[in-house]
């Protein structure tokens, strides 16, 4: 009987790691997915200012191209308007475009690998709880033995 009592608590402190284990593993995770949806956030206000410049850059552009349709004379050239923009302009913006284009597809991707990231750590968390609640129901089983013996 002394050696079982004896196996019992070693098993119990065996459980007891386990359980700390599995919650050192779970604040881990969690710690995980909270810097990467931060990580998320950022990349995802770095898409957002990057789209709204686009959306002025193109408003711009779609701007400067109605005021050169403008007859020179007209009221909107004798307003103070400047002249249509240079071929060597126009090339810049539409490298400038082209470059807030990359960087909005890389910010993209990069939102979705980290998306996809977060989802398999909430997966892995989710499986963690649940044999986290197997080695419970089954310390909580071994004590109703051990307290009805």
């Amino acid at each position: 009987q002394q050696q079982l009592r004896q196996e019992g608590r070693q098993l119990y402190e065996e459980v007891d790691e386990h359980h700390q284990i599995r919650e050192d593993e779970r604040v881990r995770s969690e710690s995980e997915v909270r810097e990467l949806r931060k990580e998320r956030d950022a990349a995802r206000d770095r898409v957002d200012d990057a789209l709204g410049e686009l959306r002025r850059l193109r408003a711009k552009a779609e701007a400067l191209r109605d005021i050169g349709a403008m007859p020179p004379g007209s009221a909107l050239s004798l307003a103070g308007y400047a002249p249509p923009p240079s071929a060597a302009d126009l090339g810049e913006q539409r490298r400038k475009n082209a470059d807030l284009a990359v960087e909005l597809e890389r910010l993209q991707q990069s939102e979705a690998e980290k998306n996809a990231r977060i989802a398999e750590l909430e997966r892995e968390q989710e499986m963690l709880v649940e044999r986290i609640g197997v080695i419970s129901s089954q310390a909580v089983l071994s004590d109703a033995r051990d307290g009805g013996a």
